[in-house]
């Protein structure tokens, strides 16, 4: 069962985990989420990588541990991208950021 009051009222974008498997999670209601977006979980803090976009669903693949988010649990939209810090020590090299 889906618990709607675990969603700030201030989150404009919202959605909630229908399934988590494998590092991969789906989930439900988000709109406007771009592929590549960032998305956090609450109340872990989690944050997932959007790579597969669907009607009604979304696929990420969880930066973290699977065990911390789970059914139901409230899915915002960061508005932000992946990013990689990058320094003097890291030109010229090949960088794989999964």
């Amino acid at each position: 069962m889906v618990n709607k009051d675990k969603a700030p009222k201030s989150w404009k974008f919202v959605g909630f985990v229908e399934s988590v498997s494998d590092g991969i999670v789906r989930i439900f209601g988000l709109k406007d989420v771009k592929a590549g977006e960032v998305i956090r979980f609450l109340p872990s803090k989690s944050k997932a990588l959007v790579l597969n976009l669907e009607e009604n669903m979304v696929g990420a693949v969880l930066l973290g541990s699977d065990r911390q988010v789970s059914h139901g649990d409230v899915a915002h939209l960061t508005g932000e991208v992946l990013q990689v810090p990058v320094g003097e020590k890291l030109l010229g090299r090949v960088v794989d950021p999964l």
